[in-house]
């Protein structure tokens, strides 16, 4: 670097945007990431024995998937998409009854693990947009990686514990994929693809918890009309709101015809009744 540009750097404001900009050193970042693994690996040891009402029910749930009983696998209250990961498990990995609840943590624990890797994913395409604007920010962009990892890690083990046995960590992972997929939109509005696969992963999100198709309604109609969203091509829109139909239309005709009325499932009901 010639000498004339270097004093400039150091005299201007070059020298902050670097310091501001900078991303978190990559091995700094394997051990935030290795410490988000290790406290959750804590928690499951700690409470690898316990199991709520709602995991009982999921086991049970899971019966039927192992026997392909598609018919009772099936709820209008709770998860569609638990019971068969649990089923998954469970015939991948046969376990006696009395291990079922340390197989049930062990799945819990790698959905943990999968919803920290979406994490990563969107906090590096936010830290990468930070970079590209040049936005004159006097937080750093480490600093924003660490806070990350450490909101990941409080809001992870305190609202959504690894042996907590419910959806809430799938829904987790469908929010840090379609922040992460909602972000790479914003960049480039005509990625096909990335369209497509956040439709998907708000359908599945509805698969886990019947909230998230209201959620994924909001999120689409978000993307649709924000600034960046209204420079993605018709074509990308339409698929994205086809995918997110596609995975949702089949669960809802299900529960129709299981409570013979048109309905999204019938947990809110249940809930305040």
């Amino acid at each position: 670097m010639p000498l004339t540009e270097f004093r400039k750097r150091i005299e201007g404001q070059d020298l902050m945007t670097d310091l501001t900009a900078r991303p978190l050193n990559l091995r700094w970042e394997r051990l935030c990431l290795l410490v988000c693994l290790l406290m959750g690996l804590v928690n499951l040891i700690a409470r690898s024995f316990q199991m709520n009402p709602d995991g009982v029910s999921y086991l049970d749930m899971s019966d039927a998937w192992v026997r392909l009983d598609w018919q009772h696998g099936f709820s209008l209250y709770w998860s569609s998409l638990l019971p068969m990961l649990l089923g998954l498990a469970r015939v991948l990995a046969p376990v006696s009854p009395s291990r079922e609840y340390l197989l049930f943590h062990l799945l819990d624990y790698a959905i943990y693990a999968f919803a920290l890797l979406l994490f990563r994913l969107f906090l590096r395409q936010l830290v990468a947009m930070r970079a590209e604007r040049a936005e004159d920010d006097e937080f750093p962009a480490w600093l924003l990686q660490l806070s990350g990892y450490l909101i990941f890690l409080w809001t992870s083990l305190s609202f959504t514990p690894v042996v907590n046995a419910s959806p809430d960590l799938l829904v987790n992972c469908a929010v840090y994929a379609a922040a992460w997929l909602t972000l790479r939109l914003s960049r480039d509005p005509v990625r096909w693809g990335d369209a497509v696969a956040l439709g998907l992963t708000l359908g599945l999100g509805y698969w886990a918890k019947g909230a998230m198709f209201f959620i994924g309604l909001v999120w689409l109609a978000v993307v649709t009309w924000w600034p960046g969203g209204r420079r993605m091509r018709v074509g990308s829109i339409q698929a994205a709101w086809l995918a997110f139909a596609c995975l949702c239309l089949p669960l809802i005709a299900i529960q129709s015809r299981m409570a013979h009325h048109p309905t999204m499932g019938e947990t809110g009901k249940l809930n305040y009744s």
